[in-house]
């Protein structure tokens, strides 16, 4: 376990089993900022006997970065990531192109979970097993953000069925040097769990 991922996490997002692993690093981040939280206040009350001192408000605010920490934790443990079964087989279809594993996009109209993505000249194909999964909104959720950026309009898909998605990833052509590709997959990562 390296304990600097709990703190800084960015650049293992996309790899197979994130979400999975990363589970376990929210959880301990959040078990610390408590502890210290709870320790701070201990301490203060063994020193001065009482409750009213300055490190009942220290640990007041570092209950802050605690509760921040919790509710990232409660959405890692909410979704799944890519089946272990699928990760092998998208892995090997997408080698050349722009691809991730295990993402979350979050909006103001839902949440989308997102098992693999490829993006590719001109489109992204996501692969997903969550069930209600708004695909329109969510296209254009994506579509927005990617306007922000001033990058061009993609064309999006998603799927759920596992054979399509395959032929899909096969039939998309490789996007690993393109610059575009590789700057719509850094916004995607930026802008999901």
């Amino acid at each position: 376990m390296n304990p600097l991922r709990m703190f800084s996490w960015d650049k293992y997002k996309g790899e197979p089993g994130y979400l999975k692993r990363q589970r376990s690093y929210e959880l301990a981040r959040t078990i610390l900022i408590f502890g210290i939280a709870f320790g701070i206040f201990g301490a203060g009350y063994a020193l001065t006997g009482t409750r009213g001192n300055i490190f009942t408000i220290m640990a007041v605010l570092m209950c802050l970065p605690g509760s921040k920490s919790l509710v990232e934790t409660i959405m890692f443990f909410r979704y799944r990531g890519c089946p272990e079964d699928c990760a092998g087989d998208f892995g090997e279809a997408a080698k050349d192109l722009c691809q991730s594993f295990d993402r979350v996009f979050t909006s103001a109209k839902g949440n989308y979970s997102i098992a693999h993505l490829a993006v590719s000249e001109g489109a992204i194909a996501c692969f997903t097993t969550q069930k209600d999964l708004k695909e329109e909104a969510f296209r254009e959720h994506l579509q927005v953000m990617l306007q922000g950026e001033r990058l061009p309009k993609m064309a999006i898909k998603v799927y759920t069925r596992r054979e399509a998605y395959l032929e899909r990833l096969r039939g998309m052509k490789p996007s690993a040097e393109d610059a575009t590709s590789k700057a719509v997959l850094t916004l995607l990562h930026q802008i999901s769990l």
